[in-house]
């Protein structure tokens, strides 16, 4: 079968049309596993960020249990540091609000934190009550 030259332009133009919406198509997957990528490594940091701050509120929790008096720490773990200080509840006594924050390095605008706040019991041994926020 013969071929004319309109035919051919005609072949050409479709081939064109296919790559081009086969480059789109690749060109939007890409970005859309760029975005995930990015999410799921947001997520991850958070989880170890809550992580280093669930460790200030078990640091409080040890120094609570050696000494009733304590206040605050700070400290590192995992990469990251907290802060975390405890405060008597007014009217209730053996009970104190601890208030940890966690931090990772991030990019130099905006590091990340997440803020802890549980109240504890101080009795004959320390434990947490309830978690206020998260």
């Amino acid at each position: 079968m013969v071929r004319t030259r309109k035919q051919q332009g005609t072949a050409l133009i479709l081939a064109l049309v296919l790559v081009a919406t086969i480059a789109v198509f690749a060109t939007v997957f890409t970005s859309s596993l760029s975005a995930l990528r990015r999410t799921d490594r947001q997520q991850r940091l958070r989880a170890e960020c809550e992580q280093v701050a669930r460790a200030g509120i078990e640091r409080a929790i040890w120094e609570l249990a050696r000494s009733p008096a304590f206040r605050e720490a700070t400290g590192q773990v995992k990469g990251g540091t907290y802060q975390v200080s405890v405060q008597p509840v007014p009217d209730q006594p053996g009970q104190r609000d601890a208030v940890s924050t966690g931090s990772l390095p991030g990019d130099v605008a905006t590091p990340l934190r997440v803020v802890l706040r549980a109240r504890l019991s101080v009795a004959q041994s320390v434990e947490i009550t309830e978690w206020l926020e998260r």
